[in-house]
C-alpha cells in the first residue's frame, strides 16, 4: 500500500488486508479501477458539489451522483455502501470514501503491473532451461510449466522469490522425464461487469426508492466509520 490511510474514516486494517488477500487469490478489481479512473480521478477527493434535494443532500461530480443522504446514512450507490451520517460531516465522509477507493485502485494497478513482471520473468527463466518449455498461468496465479502439452512442474507464483524453486523443479523433472498428472485448467476469464454510474436528475427514482439495509445485532459504536 503506497497511501497512508490510517487517518481515513473508512480504513480498517482487517478490511484492507482482505482486499490484498483477495487480489492474491485471484480476485478481480478491474471494475473498481475503471470506475475510479472515470469518476474519481486524481485530485477528486474534495472536488464535488453538495446539492440539497427535497431536504436531503446529494454529492455530485458534474451530473454523476456520488452519494446521497437517506434515513440517517450516507449511501454510495455505485458500491452499495451505506455509512452512518452522524459520525462526520457529509463532505468529509465523501472525501474519505473517494480517497479510500482511489487507494484500492492504486493497489490493484500496482498488483497487476507487478504480476505481469513476475510472469514475464518466470517465462524467461523457464525458457533458459529449454526452449521447448512454456508456461501457462491460471486466474489463481498458479504457473504450469509444459513440454509438449504435458505439465512437468507447477507452483503458485505471487512474487519473484517463488520463481527459482519452480525453475529448479522444472529442470529436475525435465531431466528425469517426469510428467505430472495435472491438467491445466481451461478458464474463460470474464471480467466483472462495470459498476453502474448514477446520474442526477436521471436517477432520482433510485434515490427515492432506496431503502437502508438495516443489520440487526450490530452496535453502531463498533462500526469503524
Amino acid at each position: 500500500m503506497t497511501d497512508d490511510l490510517t487517518g481515513n474514516l473508512f480504513y480498517r486494517r482487517d478490511d484492507w488486508e482482505h482486499f490484498l488477500l483477495d487480489m492474491v487469490s485471484g480476485g478481480d478489481f478491474s471494475d473498481i479501477s475503471t470506475f475510479v479512473d472515470q469518476v474519481y480521478p486524481p485530485g477528486a477527493a474534495w472536488d464535488f458539489d453538495l446539492l440539497l434535494y427535497k431536504g436531503q443532500k446529494l454529492a455530485l461530480r458534474g451530473t454523476r451522483l456520488i452519494g446521497f443522504e437517506k434515513e440517517g446514512c450516507i449511501v454510495f450507490p455505485s458500491f452499495g455502501i451505506e455509512v452512518w451520517a452522524h459520525v462526520a460531516p457529509m463532505r468529509t465522509l465523501i472525501a474519505h470514501h473517494i480517497a479510500y477507493m482511489q487507494a484500492i485502485r492504486a493497489a490493484w494497478v500496482g498488483f497487476v503491473q507487478e504480476t505481469g513482471h513476475i510472469r514475464a520473468a518466470t517465462c524467461k527463466a523457464v525458457a533458459e532451461i529449454d526452449a521447448g518449455l512454456c508456461v501457462r498461468f491460471d486466474s489463481q496465479h498458479n504457473a504450469y510449466v509444459l513440454r509438449g502439452g504435458h505439465v512437468i512442474a507447477t507452483a503458485n507464483i505471487i512474487n519473484s522469490a517463488d520463481i527459482p524453486p519452480v525453475v529448479d523443479r522444472a529442470g529436475e523433472n525435465l531431466k528425469a522425464g517426469l510428467i505430472l498428472p495435472v491438467d491445466v485448467p481451461e478458464e474463460d476469464i470474464i471480467p466483472p461487469p462495470p459498476l453502474r454510474q448514477f446520474h442526477f436528475p436521471r436517477d432520482v427514482p433510485c434515490i427515492e426508492a432506496y431503502h437502508i439495509a438495516r443489520k440487526t445485532g450490530i452496535d453502531p459504536d463498533e462500526i469503524p466509520f
